[in-house]
């Protein structure tokens, strides 16, 4: 006996990825903006500049796991040690944006000109990273 099985759509699957690599960007933005905020609400209360970039960035990771977990990944189970495997593509990405900008801003590129055109690369690199790394496996 034997069984047939329905290949999945494969359009289907592409707007599925589609649309969770913009709510990947919505989420993005929005740690941006709990980053920003976090670092402006610390720098007023005095803490140094490096101590407050890092908690900023940190609460701003926080944030991207919890809301691309529930949200942009809400239909695939985490990878075991998600948590881990997210905070080391977190550095990844922050050691690709800088030596990225470091390099175009090295090659004549003005400071944010490289920033700009680094950036859609990290996230791109990123999202592709967390959806093979962290958020990978289909719930039943």
């Amino acid at each position: 006996m034997s069984v047939r099985v329905k290949p999945r759509p494969v359009r289907l699957d592409a707007v599925r990825e589609s649309w969770r690599l913009v709510r990947f960007g919505l989420v993005g933005g929005a740690n941006t903006v709990i980053t920003l905020a976090v670092f402006a609400g610390l720098s007023a209360l005095g803490v140094t500049a490096g101590v407050a970039a890092a908690l900023a960035f940190g609460a701003g990771a926080i944030n991207s796991f919890l809301c691309n977990r529930g949200w942009t990944f809400r239909d695939l189970a985490p990878a075991p040690h998600a948590w881990l495997r997210f905070a080391v593509l977190q550095g990844l990405g922050s050691v690709l944006s800088a030596v990225g900008v470091a390099a175009l801003h090295g090659a004549g590129w003005a400071r944010m000109s490289a920033e700009c055109a680094i950036l859609p690369c990290v996230t791109i690199a990123l999202y592709c990273l967390q959806r093979l790394l962290v958020f990978r496996t289909t719930s039943a």
